[in-house]
């Protein structure tokens, strides 16, 4: 993690969400468009708080602040496609038929909650 300064002031509304958003929690991490690369981003959860760049490991636990793993499952697209019966315009460049709707929502990265380590420490037979 690489974090850039910030000259803002930081807004004490925010702090006791702030308190909670940088809680860490244990993910596993999925990129889902291509298999298996690590997630490179930037996060600046609150103005006044500094900039932070994160290279993110996938399909293994790690432990991340809430506000990364939020905004990774934010990452997401519509897929778009055409209907072809339901409009018909023309301009000066040419006569288009159908129209764009929105076909499918598309979950390019994902985090969900790892789950619980087993160690001898808690009784566990699995290492």
């Amino acid at each position: 993690m690489k974090r850039i300064g910030c000259k803002e002031k930081f807004n004490e509304r925010f702090s006791q969400a702030f308190q909670y958003d940088k809680e860490h929690v244990r993910i596993i991490a999925e990129n889902n468009e291509i298999i298996g690369e690590a997630i490179e981003m930037w996060t600046r959860p609150y103005p006044g708080v500094a900039a932070e760049f994160w290279v993110i490991p996938t399909n293994k636990p790690i432990w991340v602040p809430r506000y990364v793993a939020n905004q990774i499952k934010r990452k997401s697209y519509r897929r778009l496609k055409t209907d072809n019966n339901s409009h018909t315009s023309t301009d000066n460049m040419g006569q288009y038929t159908g129209a764009l709707i929105a076909d499918t929502t598309v979950q390019r990265l994902d985090a969900r909650l790892a789950p619980e380590a087993k160690t001898i420490f808690t009784g566990s037979r699995y290492f």
